[in-house]
């Protein structure tokens, strides 16, 4: 998936918690309306915003080739340590994303961050 709006969506749903009321109004939802009132961040272009796609608990980790970005996502730090320890199997609940590059560093990492916390709160993309 490529970073913009409709991954913005994603992630401000399924991670960040905003409710979808389009069937209510969907001119006041605030995941899906384009006006003054709700204004997305892009969690997946911008890397602020993107350092704000986290939850209590998770441990990230970034490796960075020549051609890609790799991020593993541990839902908590025992997680990680499970990981460590039984290496190259991944226990249950770690997101792993690899993307290569994309024009701009920062977007890449925006990008691959929200990648991976949807992939660990099991939305589907």
């Amino acid at each position: 998936m490529k970073p913009g709006r409709e991954l913005d969506a994603l992630v401000a749903e399924y991670v960040i918690g905003y409710e979808c009321v389009c069937d209510e109004e969907p001119v006041d939802c605030p995941i899906h309306a384009y006006n003054d009132h709700y204004t997305l961040s892009p969690y997946s272009t911008d890397i602020a915003a993107a350092w704000r796609v986290d939850k209590p608990g998770w441990v990230w980790e970034f490796q960075e080739t020549s051609h890609d970005l790799t991020a593993t996502l541990y839902p908590s730090p025992q997680a990680r340590i499970e990981a460590m320890a039984n290496y190259p199997i991944l226990p249950e609940g770690v997101a792993l994303v690899r993307r290569e590059w994309l024009d701009d560093k920062a977007t890449t990492y925006a990008c691959v961050r929200c990648l991976a916390a949807l992939r660990a709160v099991g939305a589907e993309i």
